[in-house]
């Protein structure tokens, strides 16, 4: 029998938020804009409605190998939801809470969509959406946590 512990609070917790919040705010968007539409919020930000078919970013788009990347994705959820219980470290415990729950908010797109909605548009950089950005920030903390470990 597994024991409810911080560990498994402080991993799950931030998933299940992060898969909301995307979720939500991808319906949103989805209800509110067609397909490019665009709203600008500062000359450099805007919110626009784009499909992606490709990882992170835009990257890959042309691969379109929507059920490879959905079993590449559970994959290293499954190993990171198994890995982090041996863990110590709970603020790395969160971020690798917050890198699962930004990879299954993609993945609930691609299973039932074909594509991740993505709609955060900065001038100089690809179309994003919550759960990138958990993803992201968390793999970055992680990295900057352990070379100063």
């Amino acid at each position: 029998m597994i024991r409810f512990t911080n560990k498994h609070l402080v991993f799950w917790l931030p998933a299940v938020l992060v898969i909301i919040a995307d979720q939500l705010i991808k319906a949103v968007i989805a209800s509110s804009l067609s397909l490019g539409q665009s709203i600008k919020l500062l000359p450099f930000l805007s919110i626009t409605r784009i499909h992606n078919k490709g990882i992170a970013f835009g990257l890959l788009r042309e691969l379109q190998a929507r059920w490879i990347l959905v079993s590449i994705a559970l994959l290293v959820c499954i190993i990171l939801a198994l890995q982090y219980s041996k863990m110590k470290d709970l603020r790395e415990i969160l971020l690798i809470g917050l890198i699962v729950g930004g990879a299954l908010g993609n993945v609930i797109d691609r299973v039932f969509l074909g594509y991740v909605i993505d709609y955060v548009s900065i001038s100089i950089w690809p179309a994003f959406n919550i759960a990138d950005s958990a993803i992201s920030i968390s793999v970055v903390l992680l990295i900057f946590f352990s070379l100063k470990k």
